[in-house]
């Protein structure tokens, strides 16, 4: 019945990572009615685990970097672009990422636990260019406002159009923003690239 389950599912393109999780809820849903007074389930079957291949690919080249943001200048877009490529840390991260994460005094950027895919909090140490760039993102904002808005004040939610443009002016359509390589939709499986 679980095979069936799984072919079901890779049939709808589901992909593998997305049907392990939904096997894990099942897989917990059987022990709870197993360890239940009277118990539900007289025994738990097999569940197997399905290879993922969520390997985040493709670097942000000198070169490119440079090409990219001279396209797209603007303050924010150079401060994600600078920010994905150093820390390779995935788009929804970036974006979501408020003020108060960000020490100026200890040079520290925090996610918080809760806010990245695998739930686990993580802090990292400013290079000397993120941490220039950082500072006039938040200068003169409060500590719940986003880190990355435009010149209008507006928080950025999405920019694969200037990705997009930026790339194909800089000599490299196609190009997958580094943080976003394995990522499509908000189950971050996939390769897409970020709109504007």
């Amino acid at each position: 019945m679980i095979a069936r389950y799984v072919d079901s599912r890779q049939r709808q393109e589901a992909r593998n990572a997305t049907i392990n999780r939904e096997l894990a809820a099942l897989k917990r849903m059987f022990h709870l009615g197993l360890k239940a007074t009277p118990a539900k389930v007289l025994r738990i079957p097999a569940f197997p685990h399905l290879n993922e291949n969520n390997i985040r690919k493709g670097f942000l080249e000198d070169g490119q970097y440079r090409k990219i943001v001279a396209y797209y200048p603007d303050l924010w877009f150079r401060a994600i672009v600078e920010c994905g490529r150093t820390y390779g840390w995935r788009f929804s991260e970036l974006l979501n990422m408020q003020v108060n994460q960000i020490d100026l005094a200890q040079k520290v950027i925090r996610l918080e636990p809760g806010t990245t895919k695998n739930g686990e909090g993580r802090e990292v140490f400013m290079t000397n260019t993120v941490l220039a760039l950082l500072t006039t993102c938040v200068t003169g904002k409060a500590a719940g406002d986003f880190v990355f808005t435009r010149s209008n004040g507006k928080r950025v939610k999405d920019f694969r159009t200037t990705w997009e443009n930026a790339c194909e002016a800089a000599g490299v359509p196609g190009l997958l923003f580094t943080i976003c390589a394995g990522r499509q939709h908000e189950t971050c499986e996939g390769p897409v690239s970020p709109r504007r």
